[in-house]
């Protein structure tokens, strides 16, 4: 599973080098992290729809490790979402 990190050297718009506010940061990496997640999710619903890894037991067992990794990567994320959710509601409450 990989994790993407939110790095200093993120930009937001032509400034490589400006101050960028860790909102924008934040913004880029999570923006960054859900189309990379898009993108997994259209290719394994296309490896599983391709003859190809049906018919072959080595392509299958690919496949289903590939979904294992990206259903764990899901579960971490929402989770970590929903904690984020629950601390500014606390925060806001307070």
């Amino acid at each position: 599973m990989n994790v993407s990190m939110i790095t200093a050297g993120t930009s937001v718009g032509d400034e490589l080098t400006a101050v960028v506010p860790l909102s924008d940061r934040f913004n880029v990496a999570f923006a960054r992290s859900y189309v990379a997640a898009g993108d997994e999710q259209a290719a394994i619903r296309t490896a599983a729809n391709d003859p190809y890894t049906a018919n072959h037991p080595e392509a299958m067992f690919q496949l289903q490790v590939r979904l294992e990794e990206y259903t764990k990567a899901m579960t971490i994320t929402a989770g970590l979402a929903n904690h984020a959710v629950k601390t500014v509601e606390t925060l806001l409450k307070s």
